[in-house]
Parts: C-alpha cells; structure tokens; sequence
C-alpha cells in the first residue's frame, strides 16, 4: 500500500509541497531503527488536523502535497546522499518545497547541499542536543555527529539552538577579572 502525507489522495502537478520519505539509519552510534522514522510519520499523518480553523483553510487544497515513494537508500552515506540531493535538486528546480522525512540526521547533508548549489549559502537554524561538528565519525565524514561541519564547509552560517553537550577551554581572566 502506497502511504501518502494524511492518508489523501494526491495530485502531483498541483503540489506545491513534497515529502521525501528518507529511511536511512547506516551512520547511527547508538541503535539502528532511524530507517522506520519515514513510514512511521506518514502512517500517523492521517491523524493530523485538515483543517486550520483560525484561517478557515485546508492546507491540504491550498498548497497540494506530493509523497514520493519510499526508496531503498545505499548503505553508503555519500551514495545515499547523492540519491537524496538529486531529487531535492528535482523538486526545488521544478518549483516544489521538498521536505525531508528522516530519522537520521546526516539525511539533512543532501538538502543542504542541493540548497547550496541553487540558492547559495544563507542562515541555518540548528536545532540539536549535540553540536554535530567532529571532521570524521566512526570512519566516515558523512556521519550523523559531522553535520554541521559539513554545514559549515558548504558555507551555512548556523544558530545553533539546544546544543547540550560541548566542551570548551577552560576560562581566562585578565589582570582586571574580565573574562575572555
């Protein structure tokens, strides 16, 4: 059975919004199981509100959404990535907003680099309990704990909100007490 974004059916010309199921768990450090996140939301999507009572509007008719099939991503992140960049370049290029449905976060790498190549760099909010900025993880560039330096080196400029865990130099004084 085809799942689509709250169960509608759809009509691709119209959609001005399209969802990328992305089921990629291969650079988790904890528990797999980030590959079930896609089908998971769009399973519980029909239970959403349709309706959007302070405007009267049904999104769903205003804006038109398009689900793509869920694909079988390459175990290989720079593989997966590429797969994922292109058809968020397709669907940017043809006038859609796409929308990446993952549960790992290295999937974000592939919209930020179709992005990149036809907007250009601009402000990033991050919203993460990590600070996601290691050169490499677990033998890969690629990993979930190296997206925001792969951010940075495409020229992204982020405000990091949430981040929890990150060490930093201990602090210096001056002869005066203030602190540097």
């Amino acid at each position: 059975m085809r799942r689509t974004f709250l169960g509608l059916p759809e009509v691709p010309e119209r959609a001005r919004v399209a969802f990328i199921p992305a089921p990629y768990d291969a650079t988790t450090s904890f528990r797999p199981g980030t590959r079930f996140g896609p089908r998971a939301l769009l399973e519980v999507s029909p239970y959403l509100e349709f309706f959007e009572e302070e405007t009267g509007e049904k999104p769903q008719e205003t804006l038109g959404f398009l689900t793509l099939e869920e694909p079988e991503l390459p175990v290989k992140p720079e593989k997966a990535l590429s797969f994922l960049e292109a058809q968020v370049e397709n669907l940017l290029s043809s006038g859609k907003l796409p929308i990446l449905l993952g549960g790992e976060h290295t999937v974000t790498l592939a919209a930020l680099r179709a992005l990149r190549k036809l907007r250009g760099p601009f402000r990033l909010l991050y919203l993460d309990a990590h600070l996601d900025l290691r050169d490499t993880y677990q033998e890969t560039r690629w990993s979930h704990a190296c997206v925001l330096r792969r951010a940075l080196e495409l020229g992204f400029e982020p405000l990091v909100v949430g981040a929890r865990v990150f060490r930093r130099k201990r602090p210096s004084f001056s002869r005066k007490g203030i602190y540097r």
